[in-house]
C-alpha cells in the first residue's frame, strides 16, 4: 500500500464519519474524555529516543492543539503521523494495539484523546 492509497483512505474516511482506516485497522479522532492510563511504557519512549511520543493523523483537530500545547510549553516529543508513515502505523496498530489519536506517552502513563486539563496534570506528573 502506497501513501497515496493511504492518504486516499483515510480522507475517505473522514468525509463519511470519525472513523478512519490505516492497514485494515480503524482508529478514531479522540477527545471527548481524555483517559490517563498508568503503565510501563518505557520500551516506547526507549524506540523513539523521547521524553514524550505523540501518535496523530495529519487531519485530526484534537492532535493538532495537542502539538500546539506541547510546542507552547517547550515540551520536547517525538510525533508520529500514522496516516504519513506507515511502518509506525503498522507498530500503533498490531505492537501497542491501539485505535484513537491523539495518544501522548510517557514513560510511566499515556494520555488518549485531547483535554488540555488532562495535559496539564499529564505533564506534571511526569
Amino acid at each position: 500500500m502506497n501513501l497515496k492509497s493511504v492518504l486516499f483512505i483515510v480522507l475517505t474516511g473522514l468525509l463519511i464519519g470519525g472513523a478512519v482506516s490505516v492497514l485494515g485497522m480503524k482508529y478514531w479522532n479522540s477527545a471527548s474524555i481524555p483517559i490517563v492510563q498508568i503503565g510501563n511504557y518505557a520500551k516506547i519512549i526507549e524506540q523513539f529516543n523521547q521524553d514524550y511520543v505523540l501518535f496523530t493523523n495529519s487531519t485530526c483537530a484534537f492532535c493538532k492543539k495537542e502539538k500546539e500545547y506541547l510546542d507552547n510549553q517547550n515540551i520536547s516529543y517525538k510525533e508520529i503521523v500514522i496516516d504519513k508513515d506507515l511502518i509506525n502505523a503498522e507498530y500503533f496498530f498490531e505492537v501497542l494495539k491501539e485505535q484513537a489519536v491523539p495518544i501522548l506517552f510517557s514513560k510511566n502513563r499515556k494520555l488518549i484523546g485531547y483535554n488540555e486539563v488532562s495535559l496539564d496534570q499529564f505533564v506534571a506528573a511526569n
